[in-house]
Protein backbone atom coordinates (compact mmCIF):
# COMPACT_ATOMS: atom_id res chain seq x y z
CA UNK A 1 0.00 0.00 0.00
CA UNK A 2 1.59 3.53 -1.04
CA UNK A 3 0.40 5.08 1.56
CA UNK A 4 1.10 3.44 4.34
CA UNK A 5 4.94 2.69 2.72
CA UNK A 6 5.11 6.68 2.39
CA UNK A 7 4.39 6.97 6.35
CA UNK A 8 6.27 4.48 7.33
CA UNK A 9 9.33 6.54 5.63
CA UNK A 10 7.90 9.82 6.52
CA UNK A 11 7.85 8.57 10.46
CA UNK A 12 11.66 6.91 9.95
CA UNK A 13 13.70 10.19 11.45
CA UNK A 14 10.33 11.49 13.35
CA UNK A 15 11.42 13.78 16.06
CA UNK A 16 8.04 14.90 17.45
CA UNK A 17 8.85 13.97 20.72
CA UNK A 18 11.83 13.49 23.15
CA UNK A 19 11.25 9.97 22.26
CA UNK A 20 13.72 9.80 19.34
CA UNK A 21 16.72 10.88 22.37
CA UNK A 22 16.32 7.44 23.29
CA UNK A 23 14.94 4.86 20.64
CA UNK A 24 17.24 2.56 18.10
CA UNK A 25 14.25 3.12 15.73
CA UNK A 26 10.83 3.65 14.97
CA UNK A 27 8.44 0.64 15.72
CA UNK A 28 5.87 1.18 12.69
CA UNK A 29 3.87 -1.80 12.91
CA UNK A 30 3.49 -5.15 10.57
CA UNK A 31 0.87 -7.17 9.37
CA UNK A 32 -2.29 -7.52 6.51
CA UNK A 33 -2.67 -3.70 4.50
CA UNK A 34 -6.43 -5.43 4.34
CA UNK A 35 -7.09 -6.44 7.55
CA UNK A 36 -9.93 -7.39 9.13
CA UNK A 37 -8.44 -6.38 12.83
CA UNK A 38 -5.93 -3.62 13.87
CA UNK A 39 -3.76 -4.72 17.00
CA UNK A 40 -3.37 -1.43 19.15
CA UNK A 41 -0.64 -2.29 21.87
CA UNK A 42 0.66 0.65 24.10
CA UNK A 43 4.47 1.31 23.52
CA UNK A 44 7.85 -0.56 22.20
CA UNK A 45 9.45 -2.38 24.88
CA UNK A 46 13.22 -2.70 24.97
CA UNK A 47 12.91 -5.52 22.70
CA UNK A 48 10.88 -4.32 19.87
CA UNK A 49 13.15 -1.10 19.85
CA UNK A 50 16.03 -3.04 18.86
CA UNK A 51 14.28 -5.41 16.35
CA UNK A 52 11.60 -2.68 15.08
CA UNK A 53 8.77 -5.42 15.34
CA UNK A 54 6.38 -4.89 17.38
CA UNK A 55 5.48 -6.97 20.04
CA UNK A 56 7.79 -9.45 20.19
CA UNK A 57 9.25 -11.46 23.85
CA UNK A 58 6.65 -13.12 26.06
CA UNK A 59 3.53 -10.60 25.81
CA UNK A 60 4.18 -11.24 21.79
CA UNK A 61 4.05 -14.87 22.43
CA UNK A 62 0.84 -14.66 24.34
CA UNK A 63 -0.72 -12.34 21.72
CA UNK A 64 -0.14 -14.63 19.39
CA UNK A 65 -1.67 -17.86 21.67
CA UNK A 66 -4.52 -15.59 21.64
CA UNK A 67 -5.16 -14.63 17.89
CA UNK A 68 -4.48 -18.69 17.29
CA UNK A 69 -7.68 -19.13 19.76
CA UNK A 70 -9.39 -16.34 17.94
CA UNK A 71 -8.74 -18.33 14.50
CA UNK A 72 -6.65 -15.28 12.70
CA UNK A 73 -2.46 -14.86 12.34
CA UNK A 74 -0.29 -12.08 12.49
CA UNK A 75 -0.27 -11.99 8.96
CA UNK A 76 -3.94 -11.34 8.87
CA UNK A 77 -4.11 -8.43 10.95
CA UNK A 78 -2.10 -5.31 11.68
CA UNK A 79 -0.64 -4.77 14.84
CA UNK A 80 0.85 -1.58 16.17
CA UNK A 81 1.19 0.61 19.63
CA UNK A 82 0.12 3.93 20.61
CA UNK A 83 3.46 5.67 20.57
CA UNK A 84 7.55 2.30 36.48
CA UNK A 85 9.37 3.26 40.39
CA UNK A 86 10.12 3.49 44.16
CA UNK A 87 11.60 6.24 46.31
CA UNK A 88 15.28 6.01 47.23
CA UNK A 89 14.77 5.42 50.35
CA UNK A 90 11.75 2.73 50.37
CA UNK A 91 12.66 -0.52 52.27
CA UNK A 92 12.61 -3.88 50.36
CA UNK A 93 12.22 -6.95 52.61
CA UNK A 94 14.91 -9.62 52.57
CA UNK A 95 14.38 -13.10 52.76
CA UNK A 96 15.48 -13.22 56.53
CA UNK A 97 13.00 -10.46 57.48
CA UNK A 98 15.00 -7.90 57.23
CA UNK A 99 15.21 -4.97 55.32
CA UNK A 100 17.48 -2.30 53.06
CA UNK A 101 16.61 0.87 51.61
CA UNK A 102 16.43 0.81 47.43
CA UNK A 103 19.14 3.07 46.74
CA UNK A 104 21.57 1.09 49.31
CA UNK A 105 20.75 -2.25 47.18
CA UNK A 106 21.52 0.44 44.14
CA UNK A 107 24.97 1.79 45.40
CA UNK A 108 25.81 -1.89 46.27
CA UNK A 109 24.83 -3.72 42.80
CA UNK A 110 23.15 -6.06 44.95
CA UNK A 111 22.61 -9.44 42.86
CA UNK A 112 21.16 -11.54 45.90
CA UNK A 113 17.70 -12.65 46.86
CA UNK A 114 14.77 -10.25 48.34
CA UNK A 115 11.39 -11.48 49.49
CA UNK A 116 8.82 -12.43 46.46
CA UNK A 117 5.36 -13.54 45.99
CA UNK A 118 5.20 -16.49 43.71
CA UNK A 119 1.03 -15.72 42.28
CA UNK A 120 1.28 -19.69 41.22
CA UNK A 121 1.86 -21.18 44.38
CA UNK A 122 0.70 -18.07 45.98
CA UNK A 123 3.58 -18.49 49.03
CA UNK A 124 6.69 -16.00 49.80
CA UNK A 125 9.87 -17.18 48.45
CA UNK A 126 13.52 -15.83 47.89
CA UNK A 127 14.23 -14.94 44.74
CA UNK A 128 17.41 -13.22 42.64
CA UNK A 129 17.41 -9.56 42.25
CA UNK A 130 18.67 -9.58 38.23
CA UNK A 131 19.18 -5.67 37.98
CA UNK A 132 18.43 -2.11 39.70
CA UNK A 133 16.72 0.56 37.21
CA UNK A 134 17.67 4.45 37.98
CA UNK A 135 14.76 6.45 36.43
CA UNK A 136 13.70 9.73 35.70
CA UNK A 137 10.59 10.88 37.83
CA UNK A 138 9.25 12.64 34.97
CA UNK A 139 5.94 14.15 34.85
CA UNK A 140 4.93 11.28 37.22
CA UNK A 141 3.96 11.94 40.73
CA UNK A 142 4.84 10.37 43.88
CA UNK A 143 2.29 8.86 46.33
CA UNK A 144 2.34 7.51 49.53
CA UNK A 145 0.81 3.56 49.55
CA UNK A 146 0.01 2.16 52.96
CA UNK A 147 -2.94 -0.21 54.36
CA UNK A 148 -5.58 -0.28 57.54
CA UNK A 149 -4.06 -1.51 60.31
CA UNK A 150 -0.53 -0.10 59.97
CA UNK A 151 2.14 0.94 62.00
CA UNK A 152 2.52 4.55 62.52
CA UNK A 153 5.57 6.34 62.77
CA UNK A 154 7.24 10.16 62.49
CA UNK A 155 5.77 10.24 58.86
CA UNK A 156 2.24 9.71 59.74
CA UNK A 157 0.96 6.06 58.91
CA UNK A 158 3.86 3.07 57.99
CA UNK A 159 4.13 2.83 53.86
CA UNK A 160 5.97 2.85 50.66
CA UNK A 161 6.57 6.02 48.37
CA UNK A 162 6.37 5.20 44.91
CA UNK A 163 5.64 6.59 41.27
CA UNK A 164 1.75 6.62 40.81
CA UNK A 165 2.22 3.94 37.91
CA UNK A 166 3.88 1.84 40.30
CA UNK A 167 1.91 -1.68 39.91
CA UNK A 168 0.48 -3.15 43.64
CA UNK A 169 -0.60 -6.81 43.70
CA UNK A 170 -4.34 -6.51 44.81
CA UNK A 171 -7.50 -8.89 45.45
CA UNK A 172 -8.37 -7.73 42.01
CA UNK A 173 -4.41 -8.10 40.46
CA UNK A 174 -1.98 -6.07 39.83
CA UNK A 175 -3.45 -2.45 39.65
CA UNK A 176 -1.03 1.03 39.34
CA UNK A 177 -0.65 2.98 42.43
CA UNK A 178 -2.75 5.43 40.87
CA UNK A 179 -5.85 3.59 39.94
CA UNK A 180 -5.86 1.94 43.54
CA UNK A 181 -6.07 5.93 44.88
CA UNK A 182 -9.10 6.31 42.69
CA UNK A 183 -10.92 3.69 43.40
CA UNK A 184 -10.40 3.47 47.34
CA UNK A 185 -13.33 6.12 47.81
CA UNK A 186 -15.93 3.99 46.18
CA UNK A 187 -17.05 1.88 49.56
CA UNK A 188 -18.30 -0.77 46.62
CA UNK A 189 -15.15 -1.17 44.72
CA UNK A 190 -12.35 -0.78 47.57
CA UNK A 191 -8.57 -2.24 47.33
CA UNK A 192 -6.89 -4.68 48.88
CA UNK A 193 -3.42 -4.99 49.28
CA UNK A 194 -1.00 -8.13 49.61
CA UNK A 195 0.79 -6.41 52.13
CA UNK A 196 3.27 -9.82 53.03
CA UNK A 197 3.29 -12.91 54.85
CA UNK A 198 1.73 -12.99 58.48
CA UNK A 199 2.16 -15.10 61.48
CA UNK A 200 -0.39 -17.43 60.86
CA UNK A 201 -0.41 -19.86 58.46
CA UNK A 202 -3.71 -21.44 56.62
CA UNK A 203 -5.23 -23.37 59.37
CA UNK A 204 -4.64 -20.72 61.89
CA UNK A 205 -6.08 -18.38 60.16
CA UNK A 206 -9.50 -20.03 59.61
CA UNK A 207 -9.34 -21.13 63.80
CA UNK A 208 -8.57 -17.27 64.35
CA UNK A 209 -11.06 -16.00 62.31
CA UNK A 210 -13.57 -18.41 63.84
CA UNK A 211 -12.19 -17.68 67.20
CA UNK A 212 -13.45 -13.94 66.07
CA UNK A 213 -16.77 -14.54 65.57
CA UNK A 214 -17.05 -16.49 68.62
CA UNK A 215 -15.55 -15.49 72.19
CA UNK A 216 -12.25 -13.37 71.23
CA UNK A 217 -11.49 -9.65 71.88
CA UNK A 218 -9.42 -7.14 70.26
CA UNK A 219 -7.28 -5.21 72.36
CA UNK A 220 -7.97 -1.65 71.36
CA UNK A 221 -4.31 -0.72 73.22
CA UNK A 222 -2.49 -3.17 70.52
CA UNK A 223 -2.77 -5.50 67.77
CA UNK A 224 -3.67 -8.74 69.83
CA UNK A 225 -6.19 -11.40 70.16
CA UNK A 226 -7.42 -12.65 73.49
CA UNK A 227 -9.68 -15.50 74.01
CA UNK A 228 -11.11 -17.57 76.97
CA UNK A 229 -12.72 -21.02 77.78
CA UNK A 230 -13.76 -22.47 81.08
CA UNK A 231 -12.06 -25.23 82.37
CA UNK A 232 -14.11 -28.01 81.25
CA UNK A 233 -12.88 -27.06 78.13
CA UNK A 234 -9.33 -26.67 78.86
CA UNK A 235 -8.68 -28.72 75.99
CA UNK A 236 -10.27 -26.62 73.35
CA UNK A 237 -8.59 -23.61 74.66
CA UNK A 238 -4.94 -25.56 74.46
CA UNK A 239 -5.60 -26.44 70.86
CA UNK A 240 -6.29 -23.01 70.11
CA UNK A 241 -3.01 -21.97 71.36
CA UNK A 242 -0.55 -24.48 69.86
CA UNK A 243 -2.46 -23.62 66.53
CA UNK A 244 -1.26 -20.13 66.77
CA UNK A 245 1.62 -20.77 68.37
CA UNK A 246 3.13 -22.47 65.13
CA UNK A 247 3.29 -19.06 63.96
CA UNK A 248 3.47 -16.92 67.30
CA UNK A 249 5.50 -18.94 69.98
CA UNK A 250 4.19 -16.01 72.29
CA UNK A 251 0.83 -17.64 73.19
CA UNK A 252 0.25 -17.15 76.97
CA UNK A 253 -2.43 -18.89 79.18
CA UNK A 254 -3.16 -18.17 82.69
CA UNK A 255 -5.57 -20.67 84.95
CA UNK A 256 -7.23 -17.07 86.62
CA UNK A 257 -11.43 -17.50 88.21
CA UNK A 258 -11.42 -21.34 86.34
CA UNK A 259 -11.12 -19.83 82.72
CA UNK A 260 -8.14 -20.83 80.50
CA UNK A 261 -7.05 -17.29 78.63
CA UNK A 262 -4.91 -17.16 75.84
CA UNK A 263 -3.55 -13.67 74.19
CA UNK A 264 -1.09 -13.52 71.12
CA UNK A 265 1.34 -11.15 70.04
CA UNK A 266 0.69 -7.81 68.07
CA UNK A 267 0.77 -8.49 64.61
CA UNK A 268 -0.61 -6.83 61.63
CA UNK A 269 -3.38 -9.22 60.59
CA UNK A 270 -4.77 -8.53 63.85
CA UNK A 271 -4.22 -5.01 63.70
CA UNK A 272 -6.74 -5.03 60.48
CA UNK A 273 -9.13 -7.31 61.65
CA UNK A 274 -9.78 -4.95 64.75
CA UNK A 275 -10.27 -1.97 61.96
CA UNK A 276 -12.32 -4.25 60.32
CA UNK A 277 -14.52 -6.14 63.34
CA UNK A 278 -14.39 -2.71 65.48
CA UNK A 279 -14.71 0.05 63.03
CA UNK A 280 -17.63 2.09 65.19
CA UNK A 281 -16.19 0.16 68.64
CA UNK A 282 -18.48 -2.47 68.95
CA UNK A 283 -17.82 -5.94 67.20
CA UNK A 284 -19.23 -6.41 63.92
CA UNK A 285 -19.06 -8.85 61.28
CA UNK A 286 -17.68 -7.19 58.06
CA UNK A 287 -19.56 -8.14 54.94
CA UNK A 288 -16.35 -9.77 53.11
CA UNK A 289 -17.35 -12.22 55.80
CA UNK A 290 -20.04 -13.65 53.73
CA UNK A 291 -17.56 -14.80 50.73
CA UNK A 292 -14.78 -15.90 53.33
CA UNK A 293 -17.08 -18.37 55.54
CA UNK A 294 -15.60 -21.92 55.47
CA UNK A 295 -16.31 -25.13 57.54
CA UNK A 296 -13.31 -24.75 59.69
CA UNK A 297 -14.23 -20.91 60.26
CA UNK A 298 -17.86 -21.91 60.89
CA UNK A 299 -16.67 -25.43 62.89
CA UNK A 300 -14.30 -23.35 65.38
CA UNK A 301 -17.21 -20.42 65.91
CA UNK A 302 -19.75 -23.19 66.80
CA UNK A 303 -17.68 -24.65 69.28
CA UNK A 304 -17.67 -21.50 71.13
CA UNK A 305 -21.01 -20.18 70.43
CA UNK A 306 -23.20 -22.67 69.61
CA UNK A 307 -25.25 -25.79 71.38
CA UNK A 308 -27.40 -28.64 70.38
CA UNK A 309 -30.06 -29.94 72.27
CA UNK A 310 -32.39 -33.14 71.54
CA UNK A 311 -35.73 -32.96 71.56
CA UNK A 312 -37.16 -35.56 73.70
CA UNK A 313 -40.25 -36.92 71.82
CA UNK A 314 -38.53 -36.84 68.01
CA UNK A 315 -35.02 -37.46 69.39
CA UNK A 316 -33.76 -34.92 66.40
CA UNK A 317 -30.83 -32.37 67.65
CA UNK A 318 -31.99 -29.04 66.52
CA UNK A 319 -28.92 -26.76 66.65
CA UNK A 320 -28.18 -22.62 67.73
CA UNK A 321 -25.58 -20.07 67.41
CA UNK A 322 -25.79 -17.41 70.34
CA UNK A 323 -25.55 -13.99 68.38
CA UNK A 324 -26.58 -11.73 70.81
CA UNK A 325 -23.68 -9.48 70.97
CA UNK A 326 -24.80 -8.86 67.09
CA UNK A 327 -26.75 -6.57 65.56
CA UNK A 328 -29.39 -7.20 62.72
CA UNK A 329 -26.82 -6.37 60.02
CA UNK A 330 -24.15 -8.81 61.44
CA UNK A 331 -26.47 -11.74 61.68
CA UNK A 332 -27.75 -11.25 58.11
CA UNK A 333 -23.98 -11.33 56.90
CA UNK A 334 -23.19 -14.66 59.12
CA UNK A 335 -26.18 -16.27 57.58
CA UNK A 336 -25.53 -15.64 54.12
CA UNK A 337 -22.05 -17.26 54.91
CA UNK A 338 -23.88 -20.10 56.16
CA UNK A 339 -25.75 -20.16 53.21
CA UNK A 340 -22.81 -20.10 51.13
CA UNK A 341 -21.60 -23.14 52.88
CA UNK A 342 -25.23 -25.10 51.69
CA UNK A 343 -26.91 -24.41 55.11
CA UNK A 344 -29.96 -22.25 55.87
CA UNK A 345 -30.83 -20.89 59.05
CA UNK A 346 -33.31 -18.32 60.66
CA UNK A 347 -33.11 -15.62 63.26
CA UNK A 348 -35.13 -16.09 66.68
CA UNK A 349 -35.22 -12.85 68.68
CA UNK A 350 -35.24 -13.99 72.82
CA UNK A 351 -34.90 -11.22 75.71
CA UNK A 352 -37.34 -9.78 77.15
CA UNK A 353 -37.89 -7.05 75.03
CA UNK A 354 -36.77 -9.53 71.88
CA UNK A 355 -33.48 -7.82 71.77
CA UNK A 356 -31.00 -10.48 71.32
CA UNK A 357 -30.55 -12.74 68.09
CA UNK A 358 -29.93 -16.44 67.45
CA UNK A 359 -29.34 -18.14 64.75
CA UNK A 360 -31.06 -21.08 64.58
CA UNK A 361 -31.61 -24.63 62.69
CA UNK A 362 -34.07 -26.44 61.61
CA UNK A 363 -33.97 -30.41 62.35
CA UNK A 364 -32.83 -31.28 58.49
CA UNK A 365 -30.27 -27.99 58.55
CA UNK A 366 -28.82 -29.27 61.76
CA UNK A 367 -28.15 -32.55 60.49
CA UNK A 368 -26.12 -30.94 57.30
CA UNK A 369 -24.55 -28.46 59.38
CA UNK A 370 -23.06 -30.94 62.03
CA UNK A 371 -22.11 -33.34 59.25
CA UNK A 372 -20.21 -30.63 57.77
CA UNK A 373 -18.66 -29.42 61.13
CA UNK A 374 -17.98 -32.73 62.80
CA UNK A 375 -14.25 -33.54 61.06
CA UNK A 376 -13.33 -30.68 63.01
CA UNK A 377 -14.62 -30.69 66.33
CA UNK A 378 -11.92 -32.15 68.95
CA UNK A 379 -13.06 -34.95 71.45
CA UNK A 380 -13.59 -32.34 74.48
CA UNK A 381 -16.49 -31.00 72.27
CA UNK A 382 -18.01 -34.10 70.84
CA UNK A 383 -21.39 -33.51 72.70
CA UNK A 384 -21.75 -30.61 70.63
CA UNK A 385 -22.35 -32.69 67.28
CA UNK A 386 -24.60 -35.82 68.97
CA UNK A 387 -24.75 -38.59 66.49
CA UNK A 388 -21.59 -37.92 64.39
CA UNK A 389 -18.24 -38.96 64.51
CA UNK A 390 -16.11 -36.30 65.83
CA UNK A 391 -12.90 -37.05 64.00
CA UNK A 392 -10.83 -34.30 65.27
CA UNK A 393 -9.28 -33.60 61.70
CA UNK A 394 -8.63 -29.91 63.18
CA UNK A 395 -6.33 -31.75 65.66
CA UNK A 396 -4.67 -33.31 63.34
CA UNK A 397 -4.11 -30.48 60.56
CA UNK A 398 -2.73 -27.58 62.71
CA UNK A 399 0.43 -29.74 63.06
CA UNK A 400 1.23 -30.13 59.72
CA UNK A 401 3.47 -27.44 58.08
CA UNK A 402 1.58 -24.60 56.04
CA UNK A 403 2.85 -21.86 53.96
CA UNK A 404 2.28 -18.70 55.86
CA UNK A 405 -0.69 -17.15 54.57
CA UNK A 406 -0.63 -13.86 51.91
CA UNK A 407 -2.06 -11.23 54.61
CA UNK A 408 -4.66 -8.85 52.09
CA UNK A 409 -5.73 -4.86 53.86
CA UNK A 410 -7.25 -2.18 52.90
CA UNK A 411 -5.38 0.02 50.93
CA UNK A 412 -4.60 3.64 51.46
CA UNK A 413 -3.10 5.58 49.49
CA UNK A 414 -2.22 9.29 49.11
CA UNK A 415 -0.55 11.82 47.82
CA UNK A 416 3.43 12.62 49.35
CA UNK A 417 4.16 15.92 50.53
CA UNK A 418 6.45 17.66 47.85
CA UNK A 419 8.24 19.38 51.24
CA UNK A 420 9.14 15.69 52.03
CA UNK A 421 9.74 13.91 49.13
CA UNK A 422 11.97 15.88 46.93
CA UNK A 423 13.65 13.58 45.10
CA UNK A 424 13.43 13.51 41.34
CA UNK A 425 15.69 9.76 40.96
CA UNK A 426 13.37 6.83 41.30
CA UNK A 427 14.57 3.61 41.64
CA UNK A 428 13.29 -0.19 41.47
CA UNK A 429 14.39 -3.78 41.21
CA UNK A 430 14.12 -6.55 38.30
CA UNK A 431 13.17 -9.62 40.11
CA UNK A 432 14.29 -13.23 38.27
CA UNK A 433 10.68 -15.60 37.98
CA UNK A 434 8.40 -13.68 40.04
CA UNK A 435 9.03 -9.82 38.89
CA UNK A 436 8.37 -8.65 42.51
CA UNK A 437 9.32 -7.68 45.84
CA UNK A 438 7.83 -6.58 49.38
CA UNK A 439 8.14 -3.71 50.73
CA UNK A 440 6.34 -2.13 54.11
CA UNK A 441 3.23 -0.72 51.37
CA UNK A 442 2.98 -4.30 49.64
CA UNK A 443 3.25 -6.39 47.30
CA UNK A 444 5.22 -4.61 43.70
CA UNK A 445 5.32 -5.37 40.65
CA UNK A 446 9.06 -4.75 38.74
CA UNK A 447 9.14 -1.41 37.24
CA UNK A 448 10.02 -1.40 33.35
CA UNK A 449 13.63 -0.49 32.36
CA UNK A 450 14.47 2.56 31.30
CA UNK A 451 13.48 2.23 27.21
CA UNK A 452 10.63 0.29 28.65
CA UNK A 453 8.19 2.88 30.31
CA UNK A 454 4.41 4.06 29.61
CA UNK A 455 4.69 6.91 27.15
CA UNK A 456 3.96 10.85 28.48
CA UNK A 457 0.85 12.60 27.28
CA UNK A 458 2.57 14.95 25.04
CA UNK A 459 4.50 11.78 22.99
CA UNK A 460 1.31 10.36 23.26
CA UNK A 461 -0.21 13.27 21.84
CA UNK A 462 2.66 13.41 19.08
CA UNK A 463 1.55 10.21 17.60
CA UNK A 464 -2.18 10.57 17.78
CA UNK A 465 -2.37 11.79 14.09
CA UNK A 466 -0.23 8.65 12.82
CA UNK A 467 -2.29 6.17 14.44
CA UNK A 468 -5.56 8.03 12.99
CA UNK A 469 -3.69 7.63 9.49
CA UNK A 470 -2.85 4.20 9.59
CA UNK A 471 -6.65 3.63 10.33
CA UNK A 472 -7.58 5.36 7.83
CA UNK A 473 -5.78 3.72 5.10
CA UNK A 474 -5.91 0.41 6.13
CA UNK A 475 -9.53 0.49 7.10
CA UNK A 476 -9.69 -2.08 9.18
CA UNK A 477 -13.54 -3.53 10.58
CA UNK A 478 -12.41 -3.92 14.29
CA UNK A 479 -9.93 -2.32 16.23
CA UNK A 480 -8.88 -3.92 19.59
CA UNK A 481 -6.98 -1.79 22.37
CA UNK A 482 -4.73 -3.76 24.94
CA UNK A 483 -3.83 -2.28 27.59
CA UNK A 484 -4.91 1.49 29.17
CA UNK A 485 -2.21 3.65 27.05
CA UNK A 486 -3.97 2.27 23.99
CA UNK A 487 -7.34 3.22 25.31
CA UNK A 488 -5.83 6.82 26.33
CA UNK A 489 -4.30 7.71 22.76
CA UNK A 490 -7.91 6.16 21.57
CA UNK A 491 -9.79 8.18 23.89
CA UNK A 492 -7.46 11.93 23.41
CA UNK A 493 -6.42 11.87 26.60
CA UNK A 494 -5.87 9.81 30.13
CA UNK A 495 -8.78 8.29 31.86
CA UNK A 496 -10.12 7.93 35.15
CA UNK A 497 -10.54 4.56 37.05
CA UNK A 498 -9.49 1.05 36.06
CA UNK A 499 -9.68 -0.10 32.69
CA UNK A 500 -12.00 -2.65 33.10
CA UNK A 501 -15.07 -0.23 33.30
CA UNK A 502 -14.31 0.11 29.09
CA UNK A 503 -14.24 -3.76 28.79
CA UNK A 504 -17.27 -4.82 26.30
CA UNK A 505 -19.41 -6.63 29.28
CA UNK A 506 -19.63 -2.90 30.64
CA UNK A 507 -19.68 -1.08 27.32
CA UNK A 508 -20.19 -3.22 24.35
CA UNK A 509 -18.39 -2.18 21.43
CA UNK A 510 -17.41 1.21 20.46
CA UNK A 511 -17.89 2.82 16.89
CA UNK A 512 -14.49 4.81 15.87
CA UNK A 513 -14.63 7.20 12.91
CA UNK A 514 -11.61 8.94 11.27
CA UNK A 515 -10.87 9.80 7.84
CA UNK A 516 -14.26 8.49 6.45
CA UNK A 517 -13.51 5.52 7.79
CA UNK A 518 -15.81 4.21 10.77
CA UNK A 519 -14.59 0.89 12.76
CA UNK A 520 -16.04 -1.01 15.76
CA UNK A 521 -13.96 -0.60 19.26
CA UNK A 522 -13.06 -3.18 21.63
CA UNK A 523 -10.80 -2.86 25.03
CA UNK A 524 -9.06 -5.49 27.15
CA UNK A 525 -5.79 -6.17 29.24
CA UNK A 526 -2.36 -6.28 27.37
CA UNK A 527 -1.33 -9.06 26.84
CA UNK A 528 1.44 -8.46 30.04
CA UNK A 529 -1.29 -8.36 32.30
CA UNK A 530 -1.89 -12.15 31.09
CA UNK A 531 1.95 -13.13 32.21
CA UNK A 532 1.56 -11.49 36.12
CA UNK A 533 -2.41 -12.62 36.66
CA UNK A 534 -2.72 -15.48 34.61
CA UNK A 535 -5.74 -17.00 35.78
CA UNK A 536 -7.89 -13.79 36.36
CA UNK A 537 -7.18 -12.54 32.95
CA UNK A 538 -8.13 -15.66 31.75
CA UNK A 539 -11.27 -15.60 33.62
CA UNK A 540 -12.28 -11.85 32.64
CA UNK A 541 -11.10 -11.65 28.83
CA UNK A 542 -12.06 -15.11 27.85
CA UNK A 543 -15.76 -13.73 26.99
CA UNK A 544 -13.87 -10.55 24.89
CA UNK A 545 -11.86 -13.03 22.59
CA UNK A 546 -15.05 -15.61 22.48
CA UNK A 547 -16.61 -12.95 20.98
CA UNK A 548 -13.86 -12.01 19.03
CA UNK A 549 -13.82 -15.50 17.19
CA UNK A 550 -17.80 -15.64 16.43
CA UNK A 551 -17.50 -12.26 14.69
CA UNK A 552 -14.62 -13.52 12.46
CA UNK A 553 -16.11 -16.60 11.77
CA UNK A 554 -19.26 -14.37 11.06
CA UNK A 555 -17.25 -12.08 8.72
CA UNK A 556 -15.39 -15.19 7.07
CA UNK A 557 -18.63 -16.09 6.24
CA UNK A 558 -20.00 -12.90 4.26
CA UNK A 559 -16.75 -12.76 2.50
Amino acid sequence: MQGLNELRLQMKDCRSCDLYRERTQVVFGEGSTEPLIMIVGEAPGEDEDIRGIPFIGKAGGKLDSILDYVGVTRDEVYITNSVLCLYPNALVYLPDGSSKRISQLAAEEYRGSVLSFDEQTETFIAKNVTAIHRNKLGNRKWLKVSYSGAKKNAQGIAGVVVTDDHEFLTDYGWISAYDIMVRQNDPYDHVSINIGPEAFNTIAYEIALGTILGDATISNECASLTFSHADNQKEWANLKARAFGISLNEIILSNRQNQWRGSTAAMRQVAYWRDEFYATGKKQIPSWMTESMTPLMLATWFCDDGYTRVRQNHGRPLAEIATCAFDDQSVDVLMAGIHRLGIESYVRKTGKQKQYNRICFTANETEKLLQLIAPYVPDCLAYKVPGQNSQGQLINDIFVHQPLQALYCRAIVEEASDSHYKNKTTYCLEVKDTHNFVTPGGVVHNCRPPLNRNPRGEELDACKWRLDLQISLLKPKLIILLGKIAMQQMNGGAIKGALSQFFPEKVGWKTYKVGGHEAQVMVSYHPSYHLRSPERAYRITLPHWQKVKKWVDGERQIR
